[in-house]
């Protein structure tokens, strides 16, 4: 899944908790950085980037709902 016109990065961060697959952020340039947990598979990475794709995509960043909330939309 790619987004176009928006900008974003893949980033790789070890020593997060297993249950921490990944998150997203924007950074001042308007730039989104998308971590994926280190220690997890390709796979489970590669699934973890799709989700969170789907908040930028979605503009779930920029909501005012609680995380949970969202999560549990995307779950649901």
């Amino acid at each position: 899944m790619l987004l176009e016109g928006i900008d974003y990065f893949i980033r790789q961060l070890g020593g997060l908790n297993a249950k921490v697959k990944g998150f997203v952020c924007e950074d001042a340039d308007g730039i989104y950085n998308i971590y994926v947990n280190k220690d997890h598979t390709r796979e489970q990475q590669m699934q973890t980037i799709k989700h969170e794709l789907e908040h930028i995509e979605n503009e779930d960043i920029e909501s005012l709902s609680p995380a949970d909330q969202l999560e549990a939309q995307r779950h649901g």
